[in-house]
């Protein structure tokens, strides 16, 4: 666009709702997988990384979403399909969400739920995580060719201190901005368009 001559581009990030996040507990525990369970989603590859950071069991680990593939849980028992109070109070309860795609995701919005609930966020460095989430900030990011670098992840999330997310924008700033744009476009900022 910029290339077009059509002026600078301007993005407006996702806005969660005020009144998503629910109170978390003092003490953060265990990891949280939320979305389907499919191989595509990298459940065996959350599973796996698990097993290996975790050999004791020492942090637990819970799988919610819709069952598409129940052979990508690696045996390990699946919970309910959470509604959007259960995600809530999922990520507020969880050392970190865990995300390993094979596919490159462009932006899911359950990273910015996690990140308004506190909940730091484990993902590849692909596709839109690397613009989601700041490494030592909103979590870690683990490079999706190296074979240990999920469970290295979830090692640093198991054992060493958390770090804590940058709220994402309100469903309220991503309205304001949105309409903003449009304003100006207009050449007005009091008035909408005609």
């Amino acid at each position: 666009a910029e290339a077009q001559g059509l002026g600078a581009t301007q993005v407006i990030p996702h806005g969660i709702p005020d009144d998503f996040a629910t109170a978390a507990p003092p003490d953060r525990a265990g990891f949280v997988h939320l979305g389907s369970i499919a191989h595509h989603k990298g459940t065996d590859r959350v599973v796996r990384a698990w097993r290996e950071a975790c050999p004791q069991a020492s942090q637990g680990l819970s799988l919610h979403g819709p069952i598409v593939d129940a052979a990508a849980a690696l045996d390990h028992p699946i919970g309910a399909t959470l509604d959007r109070a259960g995600v809530a109070q999922a990520l507020a309860s969880a050392r970190a969400l865990v995300l390993a795609p094979r596919w490159s995701e462009n932006a899911p919005l359950v990273v910015l739920e996690a990140r308004a609930s506190g909940c730091p966020v484990i993902a590849p460095r692909t596709g839109g995580f690397e613009e989601m989430i700041t490494p030592g900030r909103d979590g870690w990011l683990f490079d999706p060719d190296d074979p240990d670098g999920l469970s290295k992840a979830m090692r640093a999330a198991a054992t060493g201190p958390l770090p804590t997310p940058l709220a994402p924008p309100s469903l309220s700033e991503q309205v304001d901005a949105t309409e903003a744009i449009y304003l100006r476009l207009c050449g007005d900022k009091s008035t909408p368009c005609d």
